[in-house]
């Protein structure tokens, strides 16, 4: 199961329920099915009653799988403390190539031009220096701390 979280109408959910009305007990063994579902449910809107029950569904689910030790389980881990779509796209990538590099089917060579891009010193490109002379040359820490200090 893999759901498109970007342009998913809420009633597609509708094909994991039961003939009850309930989401289906089998998605419990798609381990990865159920954190895509779970990432999914965190673009719903006021009124996508599917959406708040197959965020209770796949949370309490995937709570008991964090139990066991493997790259899923951290990613899980990770994904209930903080989903894809609540967080920090450029913080999260480290977190994310970490789990990619773990897994059988890494592409050494997407994995280290993946590696080179986030190394990059890309907040030099914006040149804050001469475009903001009265501010310090330290975007990335001032924007972190403005999240609450996250490091």
């Amino acid at each position: 199961m893999f759901i498109d979280c970007e342009f998913t109408s809420a009633d597609v959910f509708n094909k994991f329920k039961d003939s009850q009305g309930n989401l289906k007990d089998s998605l419990v063994n798609d381990h990865r099915g159920m954190l895509s579902m779970y990432e999914a449910t965190h673009l719903r809107v006021h009124g996508e009653d599917i959406l708040d029950e197959a965020l209770a569904f796949t949370t309490a689910h995937l709570e008991s799988m964090v139990t066991r030790s493997s790259p899923l389980a951290a990613q899980i881990t990770h994904a209930l403390m903080q989903p894809i779509r609540k967080g920090i796209t450029r913080l999260d990538a480290r977190h994310h190539l970490s789990i990619y590099e773990e897994k059988a089917s890494c592409n050494k060579v997407l994995l280290s031009f993946a590696k080179l891009d986030f190394n990059s010193l890309w907040w030099k490109e914006l040149d804050f220096a001469n475009k903001l002379p009265f501010a310090k040359d330290r975007v990335v820490e001032c924007l972190l701390l403005d999240f609450g200090g996250v490091l």
